[in-house]
C-alpha cells in the first residue's frame, strides 16, 4: 500500500504519518507512505494506480490546492482521496472533485481513524513499480514498463518503452528491488531483461520487440534459452485471479 502526504507543516506530517502507520499496523503488507511539501513536488511522480491514500493539505500557501485536487481525482478516479485542512472553507468544493473525506486540523488519532475506515478498500492490483533516484529526484517507474537495464561506469541504465533513465543505483541494488520479479532474466554481465519484450531468441543474442539486440552469454545460451521458453509457457498458462488496471 503507497500513500502520498502533500502538506507543507512538517509538524502536521509527522503526526499524521504517526497516526497512519498506528492504523495500519496490524496490516499485512508492505506500508509505504511519502511525503512532498507541494502539489508540484507530487506532480513529478504522480501516476493512475501508484497511491492507494492521498492526503492533500488545502493550506499549502502560494498553491491552487483545489485545483491540485481536481488534477488528481481527474488522472485517478479510484484513489481515495482525502482534503485535509484547519477550516471548513473548502469543504463544499471538497464534494466536486469526490473527495473521500475531508479531515480538519489539529488532526487527532481519532478522526485520523474515522477517514481510513469510511474509504473504500482497494479491490483492484496495483502495478508493481520501484523507486530510483535520477538527477537527484526521486522517481517511481512501473515494472512493467522496464525492457532492460544495463551498467554504466558509474550506476545503471534503466531503458523503458518511453524513456533511458540513469540512476548511481549498482546493479546488486537493482537486483534485490526486482527479485519477485519472474520477467528480468540476467542473460550478461551487467545486463538483464524483460522476458515479456523478447521477440526472438537469436544465437548469441535477444532481439526485443523494439529490434533492439540484447548480448547473451554464450556457454549459457542453453540455459537462458529453456529459462525464457519456461517463462513464455508459464505465462501463457497463467490464468489471473485479479485484474490489474494499468
Amino acid at each position: 500500500m503507497v500513500i502520498a502526504l502533500i502538506e507543507s507543516d512538517n509538524t502536521c506530517t509527522t503526526l499524521l504519518k504517526d497516526f497512519i502507520v498506528h492504523y495500519f499496523r496490524n496490516f499485512m503488507g508492505e506500508l509505504s507512505i511519502y511525503s512532498f511539501p507541494d502539489s508540484d513536488s507530487f506532480f513529478q511522480t504522480f501516476s493512475k494506480n501508484i497511491y492507494t491514500f492521498i492526503f492533500l493539505s488545502m493550506d499549502i500557501p502560494h498553491t491552487p490546492n483545489l485545483v491540485a485536487a481536481e488534477y488528481i481525482r481527474t488522472v485517478d478516479q479510484s484513489v481515495n482521496l482525502i482534503l485535509t485542512s484547519h477550516s471548513t472553507d473548502y469543504a463544499i468544493e471538497g464534494y466536486t472533485v469526490q473527495a473521500n473525506y475531508y479531515l480538519l486540523k489539529p488532526f487527532t488519532y481519532s478522526n485520523v481513524e474515522t477517514a481510513l475506515s469510511l474509504c473504500p478498500t482497494p479491490t483492484v492490483t496495483l502495478r508493481p513499480f520501484i523507486e530510483v533516484v535520477v538527477n537527484r529526484i526521486s522517481t517511481l517507474i512501473f515494472v512493467d514498463d522496464i525492457m532492460y537495464v544495463d551498467t554504466i561506469h558509474n550506476g545503471i541504465q534503466i531503458h523503458t518503452t518511453s524513456d533511458t533513465l540513469k540512476t548511481y543505483m549498482s546493479f546488486k541494488q537493482f537486483l534485490k528491488l526486482v527479485k519477485e520479479e519472474a520477467c528480468f532474466l540476467q542473460c550478461y554481465r551487467g545486463i538483464v531483461v524483460n522476458m515479456d519484450y523478447i521477440h526472438t531468441l537469436q544465437n548469441d543474442s535477444f532481439l526485443l520487440y523494439n529490434e533492439e539486440v540484447i548480448p547473451i552469454r554464450l556457454p549459457d545460451r542453453c540455459f537462458l534459452r529453456d529459462t525464457y521458453r519456461a517463462y513464455t509457457l508459464q505465462k501463457h498458462l497463467h490464468v489471473p485471479q485479479e485484474v490489474t488496471i494499468f
